[in-house]
């Protein structure tokens, strides 16, 4: 981003790396708050705890902790890196094998929500068997077991493993992805026939209206993860065929939009379920005679006043920051101190407060 003042360049900033640290700024807390809420609708109420929505809920985890580590991490490197400062190389190391991990998790987490939709609807009558607790529990754990080890190839610089490792996930994700909602479009396209034709019993009309209304929110979601990643996906195969030799999409812009999908995900489980949709909104009403939630008004105003106020604590104690270095006239000891001062504010936004919501 550059102002000029006469013929002085004020701010010499790169304008893609302020929009991403800006937009990851203002969209992490929220991502970390809306995730949380879906988790939680999911645990609290029994209507909810279908095995759909039980492997969106883990789907849900990986995008909570990219909005409490992977996007936090990101927003810091990029800082770091703007100024010049040492420990920009460790900050990336670190977003690096953050979003490693958190990316193959989601992947592997989208392959098994698609699976499950697959069998619930192409093989209902063996759902009940092929599809049980102790499976999905076994099924999460191996996925976050891979995720782990992704993550620490990354960390350890192998980065040839980890490309062959995220290679196979990636191309195992879109075939089977893709395999699957064939097969899946097909079924559905047979229901509603039989459907219209009246040769299905009402209790199975009513199951596939069911199925095919959860199907449609994993629709959704992948059609999310899709456009998430069309940058990325531009820039890969753009390259792969030497259409272009570097990608005209600066990664910064590929890389934020890949985060967004983190901040999309919940409010798709939000705006096609209305029994969450309900639970997230009215979060302090009590269902029947049960407590939903503790109906303590200090907690949700602090949840509320530090969600909207933790980016632009960031925002406004980096611009400062930005200012000190970059005028001399500025650049007084006492007003070295105070940017010191201000680094530990903008800490405080960047860490301190999207805890304490997460933590309350």
């Amino acid at each position: 981003m550059t102002s000029i003042e006469g013929d002085t360049v004020i701010v010499p900033l790169e304008v893609n790396f302020m929009i991403s640290v800006i937009i990851n700024s203002i969209t992490c807390p929220f991502t970390v708050l809306l995730n949380v809420l879906v988790i939680i609708a999911v645990k609290k109420r029994r209507r909810l705890r279908t095995n759909s929505n039980i492997l969106l809920a883990c789907l849900a985890v990986t995008d909570a902790l990219t909005g409490l580590f992977g996007q936090p991490s990101y927003v810091l490197w990029r800082i770091f890196l703007i100024f010049g400062l040492g420990g920009s190389e460790i900050l990336k190391q670190f977003n690096v094998s953050v979003m490693s991990t958190l990316s193959s998790a989601s992947n592997l987490h989208l392959m098994l929500v698609t699976f499950e939709r697959l069998i619930a609807i192409k093989y209902a009558m063996h759902y009940s068997n092929v599809v049980t607790n102790n499976k999905l529990k076994i099924a999460v754990l191996a996925i976050w077991i891979i995720g782990f080890v992704c993550g620490t190839l990354v960390a350890l610089k192998m980065y040839l493993a980890m490309l062959y490792i995220a290679s196979l996930i990636t191309i195992s994700c879109i075939v089977l992805v893709a395999f699957a909602y064939l097969i899946l479009y097909h079924e559905t396209c047979r229901h509603r026939r039989k459907i219209k034709a009246q040769q299905l019993p009402q209790e199975e009309v009513e199951r596939s209206i069911k199925e095919n209304k959860a199907l449609k929110t994993t629709v959704f979601v992948v059609g999310a993860i899709i456009v998430s990643l069309l940058p990325l996906g531009f820039c890969l195969i753009g390259t792969a065929i030497d259409l272009f030799d570097t990608c005209p999409i600066d990664e910064p812009i590929w890389k934020t939009c890949s985060m967004l999908n983190s901040f999309v995900n919940p409010l798709i489980y939000c705006w096609r379920q209305n029994e969450m949709r309900k639970f997230v909104l009215r979060i302090m009403n009590i269902d029947g005679d049960t407590v939903i939630f503790p109906p303590n008004v200090n907690c949700i105003i602090s949840i509320s006043i530090n969600s909207i106020a933790c980016p632009f604590t960031v925002l406004l104690n980096v611009l400062v920051i930005i200012v000190v270095k970059k005028r001399p006239r500025l650049r007084t000891n006492n007003k070295i101190l105070l940017a010191c001062l201000v680094v530990t504010d903008a800490l405080t936004g960047l860490f301190g407060q999207p805890l304490y919501v997460l933590w309350s």
